[in-house]
């Protein structure tokens, strides 16, 4: 944890996405590539979704499957929720997770919670109750068979090494000053290319490390520029499980979402580069 805190002032990737994004909510970083047009698409129609993310909408479209008709809708007479009946799951779900060491289980036990709190206090029928986990299942269906298929694919990208290749390449242009910024760079596209973006980062420390050491470069700043580089690998990648859940969440196809934020990325991780580079020469000096 030592370790930890004292190379948190170099995550300037995701400290620089935070701060983008109030500028952008404010106004002070103006809307750019999809961003823009969706606005533009909803000024002129009214539709929340591009025609690409019809498929993830039909509920919304009426045209859902299991959907309970008008009819048996008006002869349901549920109670108002309460706060609690958001917090009581979550809880379970927090407390379940740390207790168990596995998410599932914590998700798992939420469910059976919900159950016995929304069903006999008529916050939900059965019915719907039934009908939200089928959905929710449903939507996540597209995101597993496509997580499968790119494992193969990452599992192709190590197979030719890939990662190894890229960093025997940058190795001899390593340097105290410019190892932070190429170790952004470099783990940053190869976590981009394959969204694999927990065990390229596990890979690429020890190796870079100990060539940190040996050139006299931060060894905090070395390993900020590695975080950096997940985060940025897996905000940027089309098919990384960050997209999906967050395109997901959003009700969005996964190319529309990564596409629409691309310009703003690529922005921050110019802003980080400079930053990676500056820093790095000031503490190799």
């Amino acid at each position: 944890m030592g370790i930890y805190y004292s190379i948190m002032p170099y995550f300037f990737y995701p400290f620089l996405c935070v701060l983008f994004v109030l500028l952008v909510i404010f106004g002070i970083v103006p809307k750019m590539g999809g961003i823009k047009k969706a606005y533009e698409r909803v000024e002129k129609t009214g539709k929340l979704w591009p025609d690409s993310s019809d498929v993830m909408n039909q509920d919304e479209m009426g045209e859902v499957l299991g959907a309970i008709s008008d009819s048996s809708t008006k002869d349901e007479k549920e109670a108002t929720p309460h706060l609690w009946a958001f917090l009581v799951p979550m809880a379970v779900v927090i407390a379940v997770t740390i207790l168990m060491d596995d998410i599932l289980y914590g998700v798992i036990c939420a469910i059976v919670v919900c159950f016995v709190l929304y069903v006999p206090t008529k916050i939900m029928s059965l019915g719907k109750f039934c009908d939200a986990c089928y959905k929710g299942l449903e939507d996540m269906l597209f995101i597993a068979a496509v997580l499968i298929a790119s494992l193969f694919f990452r599992n192709a990208i190590n197979l030719i090494g890939l990662p190894d290749y890229l960093i025997s390449v940058a190795t001899p242009f390593m340097s105290a000053a410019w190892l932070p910024v190429i170790t952004f760079v470099l783990v940053g596209l190869v976590c981009f290319a394959t969204a694999n973006i927990w065990s390229i980062p596990a890979v690429c420390t020890p190796i870079i490390l100990p060539l940190a050491a040996a050139c006299g470069a931060s060894i905090p700043l070395t390993l900020g520029a590695i975080i950096s580089a997940a985060c940025f690998g897996a905000q940027a990648c089309f098919y990384s499980d960050v997209t999906f859940m967050s395109a997901s969440a959003c009700k969005i196809n996964n190319v529309d979402y990564a596409v629409a934020q691309l310009p703003y990325i690529g922005i921050v991780a110019g802003v980080t580069c400079v930053l990676f580079l500056g820093a790095g020469f000031i503490l190799a000096a």
